[in-house]
């Protein structure tokens, strides 16, 4: 993800968040946010036009957010 501090992903991904995304007509322009009351993390989507918002918890275990973001950011880029 493009915006929010990498350390927190963990701590963002963990327990409860909000999340809110938009789409656009075309499938590489979108965004995805995510957020809670330890920080907020945001990057672009790729996919079919929509909004999607909503509640989720989850649970984080061994880094694996971080991990999962590392690995992400070093494939994409």
């Amino acid at each position: 993800m493009t915006v929010g501090n990498p350390g927190s992903a963990d701590k963002i991904l963990a327990g409860g968040s909000v999340f809110a995304g938009a789409q656009s007509p075309n499938p590489a322009m979108g965004v995805q946010v995510v957020g809670n009351s330890s920080g907020l993390m945001a990057g672009p989507t790729f996919g079919m036009p929509g909004i999607v918002a909503g509640v989720s918890v989850s649970g984080c275990k061994s880094n694996i957010g971080k991990k999962l973001l590392n690995w992400f950011i070093d494939a994409v880029f």
